[in-house]
């Protein structure tokens, strides 16, 4: 499964009023799935993912890229099966 990860800029830009200030104070960084459906390796069925599975916010303590958090999350899915 492919993630693009959307990170939040870390300054406000210039001639912002205000309301842009609100808005940027709330800004998450977040991933968003760029597969909608997945090919098993082993028997090469496909899969089709929800769409309402798509995107994920990140903690501000997680990785920067994401790629991290994708890489243990499924290290520990495959562990425990």
């Amino acid at each position: 499964m492919r993630w693009v990860v959307r990170t939040r800029k870390d300054r406000i830009p210039n001639g912002a009023d205000e309301r842009d200030r609100a808005m940027f104070a709330k800004l998450r960084d977040y991933m968003i799935r760029v597969d909608d459906a997945v090919t098993c390796k082993t028997c090469g069925k496909k899969f089709d993912i929800p769409s309402q599975h798509s995107m994920v916010f990140i903690d501000k303590g997680a990785a920067a890229t994401g790629q991290a958090w994708y890489r243990r999350r499924r290290r520990r899915r495959f562990a425990l099966q």
